[in-house]
């Protein structure tokens, strides 16, 4: 089959040579060259010049390098002895016959012609051939490694272009295995499936692979929500607060237990030395000379009122970082129903809680900003219900959620839209993103962007945030991989088999207390079981007893077979009922706490199991993914740059409890990405860029606080060199909108070009 194809390859060659054989005017000059006198014997000397190709013009007919001589050809063997050194004799002795008869050397001449013509032939046929190639590579490529958004896998485009074609079954594995610097991507590979569609095709050619598993290439597509307004708007009020508000307790009163017991401990240390008890409380003769109307204090003997002063104290102690309640607004069209006790509530030092209805809601990570508290409480109240929908309404919102979040510290531009890469065809779905992103749950990561001006003047495509809940959850719990599958399984079954011993102990205590137990009678002579109702009919000596044993051997069957919570509610309710009837002394349930810590054990590795995160690609570089998508969209929307805030804007804006974070992925990451795309397809790269001052700080109200200080109190040069304003750049320029809009972009790292297609018409054996 092989053969067959290469013979039909070499005949559409020479079937497009046939079409297109149209000498050109320096074509023609040499072809009439062959038939004047001489020319044969200098041929067959080596010296005549090669057959011209097409784009050479009419005075350089004849300025090609020499064909080789009879004698060269003769050297070379194969076609050339048999066939052109012959062809060149014929030439040579139609000159030698010229002078005698001119009409009759014409025709040894003509087919001396037709040798010259047959050696470009057949390099142009080599030609065509390749050519014929490339083009079922570009082919392939477009069919097999392009996705419909104009991103390529290097895998498959390094499968396609690069492997023998001859190769079969496990060859091609072992070649892809061996070649990642031919742009094959190892963890591209990890979702094409090539092996398990070799082990079902084992003879499989290297295009019946290419074509096989191109359904497998991950094909990421963009969600796109605009600020369109319309849909109600979510904004908060936030209360500094002195009680609790889940149970009403007093918030000051840690801290005044704690000033009360440092007093007393003191003057019980120190008994009746004034002095180092003075020099030991000086913070609160401080504090009381703070707010004295009555004179100097030099002394603790000196404060009248002691109690007073030390709850001023603790105030100011509790006003650096007070407990703050959060509380939702909602505005806009149509009515929404917010359930009561639905709030966050706490401080940066010690997070924040998320309450929906009086009950707390688990969150992925602490919170220890009031800016990320305001998101998952949305977020929360998006998720457990319709309170934040139109009433009457089954969809949930539209328009964008987070922008109110971005204009506390960077307002301005326009165009705000909230962008999400999803996994197209993921083999599972999840929820482990921000509410309302991306409902399809096939989410990798999301982007925060609006059209902002920079200071020189040009426009960009701006990226405000540009986050992954999914990747951050699995590199801090783990991914659901084979490997993780298995070792939980095996985490798994040693916890099972760890609570299994610890129930084996605990079997002769009840054993113990059932061997003699003896069911109480009530004041009518009835059995009866404490706290457990029973059928009349069992009220006897022996049908109690049949009950308590059946109780027992459901709290073994719940052990074995039951998993999680609902393990332990049994295992408590086993104990109760033992305590209540068979009279489980204290020492005796004591030694049941070892069971305990063996459920709750099993239950933390289940859960675990349960929180990795789904094998989705770009774990390591979903940035570098979005940068790319974010360029093919500016590039789209003709757009001079794209640009991504520093790590500044991004700590102001939340917490800098994450501030190591922050700083590697935009500071290092995003800028190191941005770098290498820009390098790669022509762009130019600059660190440090400006937004422009008016564009970002202009549009908004002149009482917008900006680091502590009224917008229309800065200078124009502050206000310029902000470090909020601070941004890395791609400048877009002509060839890189050209290449990447001809190749198109590699869908994991960088990968390899794309070759060039070449249509059938640009094939010409006088090329």
């Amino acid at each position: 089959m092989q053969a067959v194809e290469r013979d039909r390859q070499k005949l559409e060659a020479i079937r497009a040579a046939q079409e297109q054989f149209t000498p050109t005017p320096a074509q023609s000059a040499y072809l009439s060259a062959m038939f004047a006198p001489g020319s044969g014997i200098v041929d067959a000397a080596g010296q005549f010049p090669e057959f011209p190709s097409s784009d050479v013009a009419l005075v350089d007919a004849f300025s090609g390098d020499p064909m080789p001589s009879i004698a060269e050809n003769i050297a070379a063997g194969g076609i050339d002895r048999y066939l052109f050194a012959p062809l060149q004799a014929v030439g040579a002795l139609g000159d030698a016959v010229y002078a005698a008869n001119p009409f009759i050397a014409s025709l040894p001449k003509g087919i001396a012609t037709l040798g010259a013509v047959a050696r470009a032939a057949g390099k142009a046929d080599k030609k065509g051939i390749k050519a014929l190639r490339a083009e079922q590579i570009q082919q392939d490529i477009n069919a097999f490694a392009r996705d419909p958004e104009g991103f390529v896998s290097p895998s498959l485009e390094a499968l396609i272009s690069k492997a023998p074609p001859n190769l079969q079954g496990k060859q091609i594995t072992e070649w892809l295995s061996a070649n990642a610097n031919k742009g094959v991507k190892p963890k591209e590979l990890e979702f094409l499936g090539v092996d398990e569609f070799i082990a079902n095709n084992p003879n499989a050619s290297v295009r019946e692979v290419a074509e096989g598993v191109s359904g497998n290439q991950v094909m990421v597509t963009k969600d796109i929500r605009y600020d369109e307004g319309g849909s109600p708007l979510v904004s908060f009020d936030t209360t500094t607060v002195t009680k609790n508000p889940t149970d009403g307790s007093d918030l000051l009163k840690p801290i005044l237990d704690d000033l009360n017991f440092e007093i007393a401990d003191t003057f019980d240390v120190y008994e009746d030395n004034i002095d180092e008890i003075n020099d030991s409380l000086s913070w609160l003769i401080d504090h009381a000379n703070e707010i004295s109307d009555t004179g100097q204090v030099d002394s603790v003997d000196d404060i009248v009122d002691l109690d007073g002063v030390v709850a001023d104290y603790a105030m100011a102690v509790y006003k650096q970082d007070p407990t703050k309640v959060i509380r939702a607004n909602v505005e806009g069209p149509g009515r929404v129903n917010l359930p009561e006790n639905s709030y966050a509530v706490g401080n940066k030092e010690n997070g924040f809680k998320i309450f929906v209805g009086g009950e707390e809601i688990s969150t992925e990570a602490p919170i220890f900003s009031e800016a990320e508290a305001q998101i998952q409480l949305r977020n929360a109240l998006e998720e457990g219900g319709d309170y934040l929908r139109i009433a009457g309404e089954a969809d949930p919102l539209s328009g964008t959620t987070y922008k109110n979040f971005i204009d506390e510290n960077l307002p301005g531009g326009n165009n705000y839209r909230e962008i999400t890469f999803n996994y197209e065809n993921a083999p599972d779905t999840h929820q482990l993103t921000h509410s309302g992103l991306n409902p399809s749950g096939n989410y990798i990561a999301h982007a925060l962007v609006r059209d902002r001006k920079l200071a020189d003047g040009s426009t960009s495509l701006h990226v405000d945030e540009l986050q992954s809940d999914l990747h951050q959850k699995g590199s801090r719990d783990g991914y659901r991989t084979q490997e993780n599958e298995d070792l939980f399984k095996r985490k798994m079954q040693a916890k099972e088999e760890q609570l299994g011993e610890q129930v084996d102990r605990v079997k002769p205590i009840i054993e113990k207390y059932m061997s003699s137990y003896v069911p109480k009678i009530n004041v009518e002579g009835n059995s009866y079981l404490i706290n457990s109702a029973i059928p009349f009919s069992d009220a006897t000596p022996e049908g109690v007893k049949k009950i308590v044993q059946q109780n027992i051997d459901r709290f073994y069957d719940n052990m074995k077979n039951t998993r999680g919570r609902v393990r332990e509610t049994h295992f408590y309710d086993f104990l109760r009922f033992a305590e209540d009837n068979l009279g489980f002394s204290i020492a005796d349930s004591d030694k049941f706490d070892n069971l305990l810590f063996a459920i709750r054990g099993a239950n933390e590795t289940g859960e675990k199991y349960l929180d990795l995160a789904p094998n989705y690609p770009y774990k390591d570089d979903w940035h570098a993914m979005s940068i790319k998508h974010l360029v093919k969209e500016a590039i789209d929307e003709g757009k001079d740059t794209i640009s991504v805030s520093t790590s500044t804007a991004i700590k102001t804006r939340y917490t800098d409890q994450y501030e190591k974070f922050y700083e590697t992925l935009y500071d290092q990451k995003i800028p190191s990405a941005m770098k290498k795309l820009a390098n790669k397809y022509g762009g130019k790269f600059e660190k440090g860029a400006r937004l422009d001052a008016n564009d970002t700080f202009g549009k908004v109200d002149p009482d917008y606080m900006i680091q502590g200080e009224r917008y229309y109190d800065i200078d124009a040069e502050t206000l310029n060199n902000l470090p909020l304003t601070e941004v890395n750049i791609i400048r877009i320029t002509p060839d890189m909108k050209q290449k990447i809009l001809e190749e198109g972009l590699p869908s994991f790292r960088m990968g390899g070009s794309v070759n060039n297609f070449i249509a059938p018409e640009d094939i010409n054996i006088f090329a």
